[in-house]
């Protein structure tokens, strides 16, 4: 997926390593359920899945309900 950006944003994304220890620190744990936020981590398929399985659900729900992309 980097690959099909249009520049090379490896070096703007924080590594996985700091993301996974920034979540684990008491400030943004508190500043996260401020904003009713729960993050999970998942290792790459277990966050395809998810993904696959919210677009299914949604698309769901818009057919549903019958909305209509423009």
């Amino acid at each position: 997926m980097v690959s099909k950006l249009p520049y090379d944003s490896r070096k703007d994304l924080a590594p996985v390593g700091a993301v996974a220890q920034g979540l684990h620190m008491l400030l943004v744990q508190h500043k996260l359920a401020a904003a009713a936020l729960d993050p999970s981590w998942m290792n790459a398929q277990e966050l395809a899945a998810t993904v696959r399985s919210d677009i299914d659900k949604w698309a769901r729900v818009a057919r549903i309900a019958g909305i209509k992309t423009e």
